[in-house]
């Protein structure tokens, strides 16, 4: 039910906030979709390595209300060196990245 559902945000967001460092921002923009900023990453290997890590963590079983659970997940990965570049256009180059990847 809902309440099972919720409890598997809940473990996936623990499992980002494990990941990420103190100034990156995590936010869930849909109902099973988050969106993880990286603040100066250093360059671009540095961001994909990252993701290599983030998707590693994300993979292990995740326990939920006594069961084990192994689910899947997309990333899509992108730079932006254009400071003044729309956050929109960002999420929508982002998505575009995540659907490919899957």
């Amino acid at each position: 039910g809902h309440g099972f559902g919720d409890d598997v945000l809940v473990a996936i967001a623990e499992r980002l906030s494990d990941v990420v460092r103190g100034a990156d921002t995590v936010a869930r923009i849909g109902s099973d979709e988050f969106v993880i900023l990286l603040e100066d990453p250093a360059s671009a290997a540095d961001a994909r390595r990252f993701a290599e890590r983030l998707l590693a963590s994300l993979q292990a079983p995740l326990a939920v209300q006594n069961r084990s659970l192994n689910l899947s997940f997309s990333i899509g990965l992108v730079l932006i060196d254009d400071p003044d570049a729309g956050v929109e256009a960002a999420l929508g180059d982002a998505d575009i990245a995540m659907h490919a990847a899957k």
